[in-house]
């Protein structure tokens, strides 16, 4: 049983520093792992439709990449616990994809940090993905427990989104079936 539980404290995901620096039309993405013993691992990133993820390059250890439908896979043969990959976005730069690897943390520890820089002031950093909060002007990040697949990027004050647009949409509709059915019902009782 020990060795059990040894094993599983061998195979896992010791710390994650994931920086992004947000420019207009592209986001370069700094993603640091350390690892409790020096592993083959592998990264997968979603490709996401209208973006482009290129200028890819992993630090400490050979990396292979494996293109699959929506997904890249980054297998690395590390020569030490600590590999780095960074790479660009471009396009649409709502979601910004983050390399997960196949070892998750600790369970219930908070050891991945986010880091995102070149928000504008006007960021609605609650609606972000993860909830960010501000740390500097420009600013932003979370502390989470695993590493996120993406990174949704907060839209900007007074700017609706997706969800906010939802959310009215439901409220008209709502208002809508309700204002038809007293209609119908005013007409019912009236010829009667």
């Amino acid at each position: 049983m020990l060795l059990l539980s040894g094993l599983a404290l061998v195979a896992q995901l010791q710390a994650a520093t994931v920086n992004v620096q947000v420019s207009p039309d592209s986001a370069a993405v700094e993603a640091r792992y350390r690892f409790a013993d020096a592993q083959p691992v592998t990264f997968v990133l979603i490709r996401r439709p209208h973006q482009g993820v290129d200028a890819i390059e992993v630090s400490g250890g050979q990396a292979t990449t494996q293109e699959a439908t929506g997904l890249l896979r980054l297998t690395v043969l590390p020569t030490d616990t600590a590999i780095r990959i960074t790479y660009m976005v471009r396009g649409r730069l709502v979601r910004i994809p983050i390399p997960v690897p196949d070892r998750p943390s600790s369970p219930g520890l908070p050891r991945v940090q986010i880091h995102i820089r070149g928000l504008p002031a006007n960021a609605r950093l609650e609606r972000a993905f993860p909830r960010l909060t501000a740390e500097d002007p420009g600013i932003a990040g979370a502390t989470l427990a695993n590493v996120p697949s993406l990174i949704r990027l907060p839209p900007l004050s007074g700017k609706a989104s997706v969800t906010q647009a939802a959310e009215w949409f439901v409220v008209l509709l709502v208002a809508f079936g309700s204002t038809v059915w007293i209609v119908r019902t005013r007409r019912e009782h009236a010829t009667r």
